[in-house]
């Protein structure tokens, strides 16, 4: 009915008659052909095409039932892990992340359902922690992946420029500390700072006690520096707090005298980290 109504309204009525069969189904739904046979047309496209939607000329086929996970080998933490994972994700602690998850995979642990598909979705743009939630997801992560498969894939995001090549753990602390001992003052842009500032090393205690009277040093030749002035240290001794063995690294305790950044934030990080090893 559809087709007589589209070919009546392209040749015209002036040039066509009204179908009879259309004209029939239009009155049954209350539209007179009768009184202006244009309007009719417009009226029964209208109805015709609500029709059509309702009622799709190729059927839709139905998606294949998906059946729930087998939670059989499933293995979550303690409630003290859903604490810790609180913590991270109300960014107060968000860089140790990576690190609960390695300590999780080692423990064949796997991440409580309430934070898989915040984490799923974050690994789309995150090789890394993708890496980690195929080891640490467990079965439900699998069928939710199932359900978005947008969550199987990482690594969509991209960033300009070639990233620089990671050295081993021990290269990164030797090198560091030996130009650490020939810079008297850290400034942004030299190698070294972005070196620094490179996420994802362990640090060695020497490294973090050289960074730490670094900064002490500059605070005192730059006591009044603004807090803008200070913020390359900070990415510094951040990742050094994140990076440190929070076993022997005695650091932060001293701290330093005055300036804007407080020992004590430092000091917090290492805590918190200490707190999320003994949620195991």
């Amino acid at each position: 009915m559809w087709q007589k109504l589209t070919t009546a309204a392209l040749l015209g009525l002036g040039r066509s008659a009204f179908p009879e069969d259309l004209r029939t189904v239009l009155q049954a739904r209350g539209i007179d052909p009768g009184a202006s046979p244009e309007k009719a047309l417009l009226d029964g496209a209208a109805v015709l095409l609500r029709q059509r939607y309702r009622h799709p000329v190729f059927p839709v086929p139905k998606s294949p039932a998906l059946s729930p996970p087998d939670l059989g080998e499933e293995r979550l933490g303690s409630p003290a892990m859903e604490k810790i994972l609180d913590k991270i994700f109300d960014n107060s602690f968000f860089p140790a992340l990576p690190e609960l998850l390695s300590l999780m995979a080692a423990r064949s642990l796997h991440v409580p359902p309430a934070y898989l598909p915040g984490l799923l979705e974050m690994a789309i743009g995150d090789a890394n922690l993708h890496a980690l939630l195929q080891v640490t997801g467990g079965p439900r992560a699998n069928w939710l992946i199932s359900l978005n498969p947008r969550w199987g894939r990482a690594g969509r995001k991209t960033t300009k420029g070639k990233t620089a090549e990671r050295m081993p753990d021990a290269d990164f602390n030797a090198t560091a500390l030996a130009a650490l001992t020939q810079h008297r003052d850290l400034e942004k842009g030299q190698p070294l700072v972005t070196l620094l500032s490179t996420p994802g090393y362990a640090w060695s205690d020497e490294l973090v006690f050289a960074l730490v009277a670094n900064f002490s040093g500059w605070l005192d030749r730059h006591f009044s520096a603004p807090v803008w002035a200070v913020q390359h240290y900070r990415v510094m001794l951040e990742l050094a707090a994140y990076g440190c063995d929070v076993h022997t690294c005695q650091a932060f305790e001293g701290g330093w005298a005055g300036g804007t950044l407080e020992p004590g934030y430092f000091r917090r990080i290492i805590a918190f980290r200490k707190e999320m090893a003994d949620a195991f």
